[in-house]
């Protein structure tokens, strides 16, 4: 039995006998996935009662875990207060993707009772286009200026509320244009009266905030990087994109490729209500149900009477169409009957023996 399923026997069992003190002690040392997978084997009641048992900090990191269709559900059983409670411990992108799946109303009155600071950065990472490098970033960056000194620079991730998560400090000018970056275990070893300029990379792969997210995963992928910094037009440093939302990023259009490969929208999940599938699919349904109409019809004027013998063992139309793979081998077939019958005879190449001739069995009258 793996941890998740021990974890969710726990808290059924604690949720059944009302036993809520022990089930938060427990909570507060799970991890937050694993509580998320929790909440989606438990009713919606119970749902809210565990997700109230967490601190505004651990309860925003399990939001952050869910699946969209179960964030939306819990979202909507919470009153706006303790929604906005939970959204003002969690980093501005996170909040964005929360915020962009409630209604407009809804988020616009949840922003409203967030705290000013974050409300405004959360804002303004709604401006910018989905999908693009502006919607994904944090705004929450370590940079100092290139003048600076490694111990003011490392005085500064001290002061700073994005220091746990700084992979790189970001080294910029007079004008906050990004001139290139130092890593974490770079600046810690050198001397502390050494100016940054000194150590720093120049060379900074970074990505415009009109990129579309596609490519800011290529990029981590081809250089293998563990954080993005998003520039302006003038290179001005706005915030950076971490691997862990570029795995996301791929995963999610991953999912999107499977499913439109299958003939499912994009945005369709496992959790989705059979009355929302069967409306996003009937369409599909029709337009491939008339295409294999009009195909089997053509093949159809096509088609000669032809002795039993020669012709291909196929089930029809329909179903070859309807399945590539078989389709494929069919094809496959019929090229390595026609090579053994035809070709061979007509130049003359003699056959080695044991080889089976394929006998045209059409008399001649």
């Amino acid at each position: 039995m793996s941890e998740t399923e021990r974890l969710t026997e726990s808290v059924k069992e604690l949720l059944g006998g009302g036993r809520d003190e022990r089930l938060a002690g427990l909570l507060e040392n799970a991890h937050a996935a694993d509580i998320s997978s929790v909440l989606r084997e438990l009713p919606l009641p119970d749902q809210v009662r565990l997700f109230r048992l967490l601190s505004s900090q651990h309860a925003g990191e399990v939001l952050s875990e869910l699946d969209d269709p179960t964030q939306r559900e819990l979202l909507r059983a919470l009153d706006e207060q303790e929604v906005s409670r939970v959204l003002d411990q969690m980093p501005a992108d996170d909040v964005v993707e929360v915020v962009e799946e409630l209604p407009k109303e809804e988020a616009e009155k949840i922003l409203d009772l967030m705290a000013e600071e974050k409300s405004e950065e959360v804002q303004e990472l709604l401006e910018y286009r989905e999908g693009t490098a502006g919607r994904l970033m944090s705004p929450n960056v370590v940079a100092v200026h290139e003048a600076a000194t490694v111990a003011q620079a490392i005085e500064h991730i001290r002061k700073s509320k994005s220091g746990d998560d700084a992979f790189y400090v970001y080294v910029v000018d007079d004008h906050d244009h990004l001139v290139g970056f130092v890593p974490l275990h770079r600046l810690l070893t050198a001397d502390p009266r050494t100016p940054i300029h000194a150590i720093r990379n120049a060379d900074v792969e970074s990505v415009a905030v009109d990129t579309d997210q596609e490519e800011v995963a290529r990029l981590v992928e081809r250089y293998d990087l563990v954080q993005v910094p998003v520039v302006d037009s003038s290179r001005r440093l706005l915030g950076a994109i971490g691997v862990d939302d570029v795995i996301d990023i791929i995963h999610e259009e991953a999912t999107e490729d499977i499913q439109r490969l299958g003939g499912v929208a994009g945005d369709e999940t496992v959790l989705d209500p059979p009355e929302a599938v069967f409306t996003k699919r009937l369409v599909w349904r029709l337009i491939n149900l008339g295409t294999a109409v009009l195909a089997a019809s053509v093949i159809g004027l096509f088609e000669r009477p032809r002795d039993c013998s020669d012709r291909l063992p196929v089930e029809g139309p329909g179903p070859s169409l309807a399945h590539p793979r078989r389709r494929a081998a069919l094809q496959h077939a019929g090229r390595r009957r026609r090579g053994n019958a035809g070709p061979d005879r007509a130049q003359g190449v003699p056959h080695r023996p044991g080889d089976r001739v394929q006998r045209d069995h059409h008399h001649v009258h």
